[in-house]
């Protein structure tokens, strides 16, 4: 079984980055992404985030950084000034090496100042 933990709130700070930690009872390859929800001027806006691949052992807490690419981050940036808060939302799937899929763990939280 795959479990992900996050933070409910991280700050964004100089970072660029979102912090996840993952863990599979078996070994696994694990695909995470995320997206983060912006208010537009017209319409909000969804802003994907890079997505990370990664081995992880069996029964091992593996931290993983999301990074946050450029244009998302201007984006992110501003409504932070505007809003103060951000929400996003990650969500992993993992393999085993029989080939079997997980069924995909889903977190959210908020960013912040």
């Amino acid at each position: 079984a795959l479990t992900i933990a996050i933070r409910r709130a991280q700050r964004l700070g100089r970072s660029r980055s979102l912090v996840v930690r993952a863990r599979c009872n078996v070994r696994c390859s694990l695909v995470t992404r995320g997206k983060a929800r912006v208010r537009g001027p017209r319409r909000p806006r969804v802003l994907p985030l890079a997505s990370v691949r990664r081995t992880l052992d069996a029964s091992v807490w593996t931290r993983l950084r999301m990074r946050i690419p450029t244009r998302a981050l201007r984006r992110i940036r501003g409504s932070l000034r505007r809003q103060g808060t951000v929400p996003v939302s990650v969500s992993a799937m993992a393999r085993t090496r029989f080939g079997a899929f997980t069924p995909p763990a889903r977190r959210s939280l908020l960013l912040t100042r």
